[in-house]
């Protein structure tokens, strides 16, 4: 038996909830508990539907629904099966996939596709990534002639890196497309304008070394030939000098940071190591090498920053000359698509966001969907992205208005932080919370915490190894600066029972 203060909340059909559940607590148990209690009170399977996220823990979940249903010997229960058993059809458990692919088949003119279409398979996928790619890797050489970001990308990935790269934006591209938006949006120099700003950056550098860089090469360790290259660099750098090209100054820059900065790219306290008197070519070695040293502590920090912004530079131009090759591999894939009439996994996602988007444009046909889904229940949600569940939110935007229904509409989710392990996927934990939010604004007289349920009893596990998992993930301290770093919350803590005996054993 569940305790009531666990799942009571959970199993209300009356109330939207997230369900954070720990492994072993019974997640699944709750999702097919919640199935039963909208069918015991009267809702039409038809207009119930729950999204999982593999064909299998479709299947399962679809089995262990049915299962309950047909073994429910009340006298209640005897008549339920006897009234759905004949409507097996209508019970819609699938994943987010099929039920794209579903909604895309009723709705194809509305989403501007042919009413034929199919999905590619394997082979096709793969054709038609490769002549997309074939197609810009001959045209990117030319591109890159008017578009240094571009020629950046191409200088700094061998052919096979980049094709690899493309190909793998091109398979998750309905996540990856807003994400590289956002990031080479950062710095809107082009390469030319970041080397060009670093040119002048370390001329003002070398200006303003303590001592004048002609006493910097001159009483420096010249003996040793990592200094000697370096001041044969230097030395092309006086006053009115030209820096060269952008190879160059990324050579002359790699040296100045191995003499100025340690391996870990901190501002050096001293000199390398093998930088030692005999070095310095003076009489007075010893004392040039202090003086030297000297030298290298007052002025790493003010290097340290023209090379942060040199990289930086350089890789938010490095993006957008990705992001324009990837827009046009898009492109020649996409029309691949189009001209078989095809949609592979990631265009059925997009189209089917799409489509939900514009339905207002098709009343008649908001209608019919609208009215359809009553009541909306996700397994482990914690694997959903941030596109499907805007396609979620998208379905029950409308509940707000009302459906004038007897039961009133619902949503529930369940799933638990700590197993989001598909970010490959473009799981995004971060989305926990939205769920949360957009779940309260529905009913808004709903407070969060009466929104937010956790099950923290586990029926699989001794108190020994959840008391040692409790101490363990206590002791994970959030990472500083990502805002989807875990963090072990109250919630996430397993209720420890009294220990028998045995659990000393553990």
């Amino acid at each position: 038996m569940r305790s009531q203060t666990d799942s009571d909340a959970a199993l209300d059909p009356t109330r939207n909830v997230v369900v954070e559940a720990s492994a072993g607590t019974g997640k699944t148990w709750v999702l097919v508990e919640r199935y039963h209690e909208l069918l015991r009170v009267g809702v039409d399977p038809a207009h119930i539907l729950c999204l999982t996220f593999t064909r299998q823990a479709a299947a399962e979940m679809r089995a262990r629904v049915v299962n309950k249903l047909r073994e429910d010997d009340t006298v209640d229960g005897k008549e339920r099966w006897q009234t759905l058993q004949d409507k097996l059809g209508d019970f819609n458990i699938d994943t987010i996939d099929a039920f794209c692919h579903g909604l895309l088949r009723e709705f194809p003119l509305e989403a501007g596709l042919e009413p034929g279409f199919r999905i590619a398979d394997e082979t096709e996928i793969y054709r038609f990534t490769e002549d997309a790619l074939d197609r810009v890797m001959q045209e990117a050489p030319r591109i890159a002639q008017q578009d240094s970001d571009v020629a950046l990308t191409l200088a700094e990935m061998t052919a096979p890196q980049l094709r690899k790269s493309l190909s793998n934006e091109l398979r998750r591209r309905v996540e990856s497309s807003e994400a590289q938006e956002r990031f080479s949006a950062k710095d809107r120099r082009t390469a030319e304008q970041v080397e060009e700003d670093t040119r002048r950056a370390l001329q003002e550098f070398f200006q303003t070394l303590p001592d004048g860089i002609e006493r910097f090469v001159e009483k420096g360790p010249k003996r040793h030939p990592r200094f000697a290259m370096l001041a044969k660099d230097v030395l092309r750098c006086m006053p009115g000098s030209d820096l060269g090209t952008g190879a160059q100054l990324r050579s002359l820059l790699e040296r100045l940071e191995m003499h100025f900065l340690t391996q870990a790219g901190t501002p050096r306290k001293r000199l390398w190591n093998d930088y030692s008197s005999d070095t310095f070519p003076s009489e007075d070695a010893e004392d040039d090498r202090k003086s030297h040293q000297k030298t290298v502590e007052q002025s790493a920090e003010h290097l340290l920053k023209i090379s942060q912004d040199f990289r930086a530079g350089l890789n938010d131009a490095q993006a957008r000359g990705f992001r324009r090759l990837f827009s046009m591999t898009e492109k020649e894939y996409r029309q691949a698509l189009k001209r078989t009439a095809t949609l592979d996994f990631p265009e059925l996602q997009d189209q089917a966001l799409e489509l939900l988007r514009q339905m207002d444009e098709f009343a008649q046909s908001r209608y019919r969907l609208e009215s359809r889904y009553h009541h909306v229940l996700i397994d482990e949600v914690q694997d959903i992205s941030q596109a499907q569940w805007d396609l979620v939110k998208l379905l029950t935007d409308s509940w707000v208005e009302g459906l004038g229904v007897s039961v009133e509409p619902s949503i529930f989710a369940v799933g638990d932080r700590k197993q989001s392990i598909y970010k490959f996927r473009n799981a995004n934990a971060l989305v926990f919370d939205d769920v949360v939010d957009h779940i309260g604004q529905l009913r808004p007289g709903q407070a969060e915490q009466d929104v937010r349920i956790s099950l923290k009893k586990s029926w699989r596990s001794r108190p020994a190894l959840l008391n040692f998992v409790n101490h363990l993930c206590d002791g994970i301290e959030k990472e500083k600066g990502r805002s989807d770093a875990f963090e072990y919350r109250s919630e996430d803590r397993f209720q420890i029972e009294p220990s028998t005996s045995d659990d000393h054993q553990l």
